[in-house]
């Protein structure tokens, strides 16, 4: 499992984008502050969660 933190800033989303080129999705999980700011992540195949 391969967690990414930072995932809707700048290098967060490059380095997410990066490794779905690399690794099944399902061995990804990121760490935001609030759900609503990832939306980038809309069309991908993981789950974005905050505390």
């Amino acid at each position: 499992m391969l967690i990414v933190t930072g995932a809707t800033g700048h290098l967060g989303s490059l380095i997410v984008n990066r490794l779905l080129e690399r690794v099944p999705a399902d061995r990804i999980a990121v760490s935001v502050r609030e759900v609503p700011s990832a939306s980038w992540s809309s069309p991908r195949p993981f789950e974005a969660t905050a505390p």
